[in-house]
């Protein structure tokens, strides 16, 4: 579990005291480097979520909704109405 969150600490720079507090070593970061795909799926997966929350709340899911609307008329059996 170390080795998965020293993964997240691989593009900041760790040194100095911070680095003794945490145990942070150029060996924790070889270690970790297995945890780093996984780490960005989490990561991509938390922004992912985030920015579709936002979008829903500010736009009121009105996209969302034309979406559905979309794939409705396109899995619908019924021949199209001439109007």
């Amino acid at each position: 579990m170390r080795t998965f969150f020293g993964a997240l600490l691989a593009r900041i720079p760790v040194t100095g005291r911070l680095a003794d507090r945490v145990g942070f070593s150029p060996a924790m970061l070889r270690a970790s480097t297995a945890h780093f795909p996984g780490v960005g799926w989490l990561v991509g997966a938390l922004a992912a979520v985030w920015g579709k929350a936002f979008a829903v709340m500010t736009t009121g899911a009105f996209h969302e909704d034309g979406l559905a609307d979309v794939g409705d008329a396109a899995g619908s059996k019924s021949k199209p109405l001439r109007t």
